[in-house]
């Protein structure tokens, strides 16, 4: 590390949230036409196939969580043009939404992301930090596009192992499942959708529980014990 400066430990990963949190029991309504046969939960395919991608920062600085960018990326038709703003404003600051063709993350889309997590960290005093950013192996994240950026941004890059983020990658150890399983999105929109008239939630109210999720878990919780458990570290000698 250059001298005067400590390691700010950092990792990024992409997860993919269904925008029908369906497969759950008590979610069945039976119809005249359905009494011959088994009830189902009937779900159109589009929504049942329709994701939404969260980049994820987490880092080890116990007063950063909050302040970390937790990044929304929708395609065009899930995501209607003229409502992005409103549905931007009605984030909280740290969550940014994203609207592209795809809802799939890309190198040049990474590179801009990249740029959202600096800015967002500036004002905390950088100069006497320097961050290090755990990626895993995809090739997206590996690109010379995206190592540029981190360079230019004086990020030090760091790639996983490949096939080995189940092990050794902080989100994927100790994030992911917990904001997307344990509290968090299934069971408040499950709440959401049983407080509406027909069933259904708005794409508002599902990027509400998002938040509200991310909220819950990405900040308010102190993860330096997760790098240090994954090997990143006290010179692995808090390896769990």
């Amino acid at each position: 590390m250059p001298v005067g400066r400590t390691v700010l430990r950092v990792n990024l990963d992409g997860t993919a949230f269904c925008l029908h949190q369906g497969g759950g029991v008590g979610k069945i309504s039976v119809t005249k036409r359905q009494c011959s046969g088994a009830p189902v939960e009937s779900v159109p395919l589009s929504q049942r196939r329709c994701y939404m991608t969260h980049v994820a920062f987490i880092c080890d600085h116990p007063d950063l969580p909050p302040h970390m960018p937790q990044v929304l990326v929708g395609n065009e038709a899930t995501i209607p043009a003229e409502t992005l703003e409103e549905l931007n404003n009605a984030l909280p600051a740290i969550v940014h939404l994203l609207r592209q063709r795809s809802a799939w993350n890309n190198a040049e889309l990474l590179v801009e992301i990249l740029k959202v997590l600096k800015s967002a960290l500036v004002p905390f005093g950088l100069s006497g930090l320097q961050m290090m950013l755990l990626l895993d192996a995809a090739s997206i994240h590996i690109s010379w596009v995206v190592l540029r950026a981190c360079f230019r941004a004086g990020i030090c890059p760091c790639s996983l192992p490949a096939k080995k983020t189940w092990l050794l990658q902080p989100l994927d150890t100790h994030a992911i499942w917990p904001l997307k399983m344990c509290v968090c999105v299934r069971r408040l929109r499950e709440r959401r959708r049983a407080s509406s008239a027909d069933g259904t939630a708005t794409l508002r109210e599902f990027l509400d529980c998002i938040a509200t999720a991310i909220r819950q878990i990405l900040q308010s919780h102190r993860w330096a014990n997760a790098f240090d458990a994954n090997g990143f570290g006290q010179n692995q000698s808090r390896l769990s």
